[in-house]
């Protein structure tokens, strides 16, 4: 959105009227970290990551930072050249089974990760991985 705003004060009677573009970003949760991805010896795909919380970054009790959505989600996105796989979790990690990557052309895909907030969804963390 643009909002328009001019100063108020003592001085400021004939203030000009100044625009702004607001895209709320500081609404979106920030973007998962240390994305990973491997392969197990069944050939499932196990992914896993580290969220962050806009509503505290110190490390206090020494077991998490606080969520800072009322509820914790996350969209997990493998797209091929020929085809995608999604899935949604409450956990900082993800399984594509064997069936399904074996199913996808081979070469390599993009791995996303986004934490789904109350307001937005994070912006992507991304990895680029094999498929073969």
């Amino acid at each position: 959105a643009t909002i328009r705003a001019r100063a108020r004060g003592l001085a400021d009677g004939n203030a000009d009227f100044v625009s702004r573009q607001v895209s709320g970003e500081s609404l979106r949760p920030p973007s998962p970290v240390h994305l990973k991805a491997a392969r197990s010896a069944a050939g499932d795909l196990q992914v896993n990551w580290v969220r962050r919380s806009r509503t505290g970054w110190a490390w206090l009790d020494e077991v998490d930072c606080p969520l800072g959505e009322t509820r914790e989600a996350y969209r997990v996105t493998l797209e091929g050249a020929g085809s995608t796989l999604e899935v949604e979790t409450e956990l900082t990690e993800a399984t594509f089974g064997a069936a399904a990557i074996e199913s996808m052309a081979p070469g390599t895909a993009i791995l996303s990760v986004q934490q789904i907030g109350d307001h937005a969804a994070s912006r992507p963390a991304t990895i680029e991985i094999p498929l073969n």
